[in-house]
């Protein structure tokens, strides 16, 4: 017999494996950030260094993320839209490089991405409150005793 891990109790095990799969993916979404940036550089090096530099920093930004309630797949699904439409816009505007375009778009739209639902949940709770209080009606006269 073995005594079941605190982890699965509490539900920590969830929390952090939401936090590892949100670092991984944010870890990818920063080596293409790295990628699309390093190009601009047009060496190698270049490149390498910058996908590298991304890795590192948007691991920690996506683990942050993650432990905010953030999920992976909606992230990348917000980064990829991001990517389509920022270097359209770009594109259509005739501003600016496309490629730091792209990259802004892959970043905004990431963070749109984990942050809309944790959003939208932390907007209904008040509206969900002030709904309950409202149609539950007046509250019942005090109990005055009796004599």
């Amino acid at each position: 017999m073995h005594a079941a891990s605190p982890r699965a109790e509490t539900g920590q095990a969830p929390l952090l494996r939401r936090a590892l799969r949100m670092a991984t993916a944010w870890a990818a979404l920063g080596a293409s950030l790295g990628a699309i940036l390093g190009s601009e550089t047009g060496s190698v090096v270049g490149i390498a260094s910058y996908a590298v530099a991304g890795i590192v920093e948007m691991a920690a930004l996506g683990a942050v993320l993650g432990l905010l309630g953030g999920r992976a797949d909606e992230a990348v699904a917000g980064a990829a839209w991001g990517l389509l439409v920022a270097p359209a816009c770009a594109l259509a505007a005739a501003r600016g490089p496309v490629a730091s375009a792209a990259a802004l778009g892959l970043v905004l739209g990431a963070a749109v991405g984990a942050t809309f639902r944790p959003y939208v949940r932390a907007v209904s709770v008040p509206y969900l409150l002030a709904s309950r209080a409202i149609t539950a009606g007046p509250p019942p006269p005090p109990c005055r005793g009796h004599r």
